[in-house]
């Protein structure tokens, strides 16, 4: 009953960052800086009132750690929205979701963890998926715009975060980490978010609370979820997000993703949910954002 518990979580999770992206393409004239802020306000918002009535507990030992994670992770959510603007919804977190990749890659080049033949192969696939994606008919590197090459960023980043959080769970809670993650993003999007803020209405101003709102649940039932579920599956069925995205970008945004483009994420997914269910590494990859 509690791993049903668990993966009923996760899932709640994964609809949570679906929807979160879809909020972002729901305000494409809202500048990316001041959809950024506004997520890690909320953020701050609830896990602060969450820590003062005594839900969770919120203790900070690493802290340069936790202040390298915020920065990066922070980076990566400013680029993932502003990259869903450019790119769309189902585009854009299929390139920032092939982060696994890459956080296996420093894990052999940081943690010195063991890589076999056919985890090889997954990081090849994931390769050729992001290519087919990024470039257009002619088949070209010149072809990739910067949109993907940020989105692509995001995903470096997303990595680097992964790799910190692995680091930072001898020593921190997932709250902490959570928590440290969001005020650095605070402090990092202020000045420049009230700089691009403009006037804006009542809607807007909502979807931003909401989007905040989702992105800050997503990540807390994301947590508890995985006290009853293994890291491996609960990361498996995180790459169920960009799937989502797809079909959300088709079905409300009118995203129309071109049978390259389409093999090219199938590509991505699946080197992804190989690279992670893989048991000869023992790389746990929490969500980076």
């Amino acid at each position: 009953m509690q791993q049903i518990k668990g993966y009923l979580l996760i899932l709640a999770s994964v609809i949570s960052f679906a929807l979160m992206s879809a909020l972002v393409k729901m305000i494409p004239q809202v500048d990316s800086t001041v959809t950024t802020f506004t997520r890690f306000a909320v953020g701050v918002g609830i896990l602060g009132i969450l820590a003062m009535t005594g839900r969770i507990k919120l203790n900070f030992v690493n802290s340069p750690l936790l202040l390298l994670r915020g920065f990066t992770g922070g980076l990566a959510v400013f680029m993932l929205y502003y990259s869903i603007v450019h790119l769309g919804v189902g585009k854009a977190t299929v390139i920032v979701y092939s982060y696994p990749v890459f956080a296996t890659l420093f894990s052999v080049l940081f943690f010195k963890e063991k890589v076999r033949l056919v985890q090889w192969v997954f990081v090849l696939m994931a390769f050729g998926g992001i290519f087919l994606l990024s470039v257009k008919s002619g088949m070209k590197f010149s072809e990739v715009s910067k949109y993907e090459l940020i989105a692509l960023a995001s995903s470096l980043l997303s990595a680097v975060s992964v790799v910190l959080v692995k680091k930072l769970h001898n020593t921190d809670s997932s709250y902490a980490i959570f928590f440290a993650q969001s005020i650095i993003g605070f402090w990092l999007f202020l000045f420049p978010s009230t700089a691009a803020s403009q006037q804006s209405d009542m809607s807007i101003a909502v979807i931003l609370i909401a989007l905040g709102v989702v992105s800050a649940i997503g990540q807390l039932v994301m947590t508890e979820g995985y006290k009853y579920v293994p890291v491996s599956r609960g990361s498996s069925m995180h790459m169920m997000v960009p799937v989502l995205n797809i079909i959300l970008g088709y079905l409300f945004f009118d995203e129309v993703l071109s049978v390259r483009e389409l093999s090219g994420a199938a590509l991505v997914v699946l080197a992804c949910v190989g690279v992670i269910s893989t048991k000869s590494i023992r790389f746990k990859f929490f969500k980076p954002w």
